[in-house]
């Protein structure tokens, strides 16, 4: 049998009532309501990006075998970059309660449990993670653009790349150019929502697009495609796995539309209004039709 969780973590020494109890605002009296839209938007964007390899794809040898195999440890590992954190933050006797937590909050649970040393080295963890995220995130959006460009669907410009080292260097610039216009102009918060809904306006294409696809083409047409991308599923099979995702992705669209901030509002259908002008100036007549 598998132990309450709260059960197992008192008999390794900690502590969950202490972090379980009434919260700070409930003995004090004040009125403590949970921010739901928050909350569907943080986890939204703590474990999304998963479809973003496909911009690479044809600069992986064996996809076939090389994409199953990374997203598996890869979801393994950050589900436990976050549960294992936030178990010691909640569990270990001493830590501030997690309804007082705030930015740095977690230098504080690592100094409770492991000192300066643990402090410093949370620290140093969260630097290069950053950078990882940055990095990871600006090779994914210039390779986008790098392909978009390549289709016509964006201008040619976005398609040059360094004769030296094959980057595409141009999308590179302009998706810097871009961070640091729109970072001092919003909030985290207002960043992450605006990012949400047009990732999941994306994803919400491709899922569509996957299964339209996939019913309307005959099955001589479908196993004539390249072997290596394949979804080794029936219609039905496809159909059940992705309605969830549909599902999560409409909701975080929804409730970026009409339960956020207005700013946040105007700025995505701005940049949908933007990429259906840039579309229909640049994409060529054959892509349109």
């Amino acid at each position: 049998p598998v132990p309450d969780p709260a059960v197992a973590a008192a008999s390794a020494g900690l502590e969950p009532a202490a972090h379980f109890a009434p919260t700070p605002q409930a003995l004090t009296g004040d009125k403590w309501t949970p921010d739901l839209v928050g909350l569907l938007h943080l986890v939204f964007w703590s474990y999304s990006g998963w479809d973003s390899i496909s911009t690479f794809a044809g600069e992986v040898h064996n996809p076939k075998r090389t994409f199953p195999l990374a997203l598996m440890v890869s979801v393994v590992l950050v589900t436990l970059a976050y549960v294992l954190p936030l178990s010691a933050g909640l569990l270990y006797p001493g830590t501030p309660h997690w309804a007082t937590w705030k930015e740095g909050s977690f230098h504080e649970i690592g100094a409770v449990i492991g000192g300066k040393a643990l402090a410093g080295l949370l620290g140093v963890s969260s630097a290069l993670s950053l950078l990882a995220m940055y990095c990871a995130e600006m090779f994914i959006d210039s390779f986008l653009l790098l392909g978009m460009a390549e289709q016509g669907l964006a201008p040619r410009v976005f398609a040059k790349r360094d004769k030296r080292f094959d980057s595409p260097y141009v999308a590179i610039v302009a998706s810097l150019v871009v961070i640091c216009v729109f970072c001092p102009l919003f909030d985290f918060v207002m960043l992450m929502q605006v990012n949400n809904a047009l990732t999941c306006l994306s994803v919400l294409i491709e899922l569509v697009a996957a299964i339209l696809l996939r019913f309307r083409s005959s099955d001589k047409a479908y196993n004539a495609g390249p072997e290596e991308y394949r979804t080794p599923l029936g219609n039905m099979q496809m159909l059940a796995m992705l309605l969830p995702a549909i599902a999560t992705v409409t909701l975080v669209i929804a409730t970026t539309l009409f339960m956020v901030d207005f700013v946040v509002q105007a700025s995505v259908l701005g940049f949908i209004l933007l990429g259906g002008m840039l579309y229909f100036v640049c994409a060529e007549r054959d892509l349109r039709t």
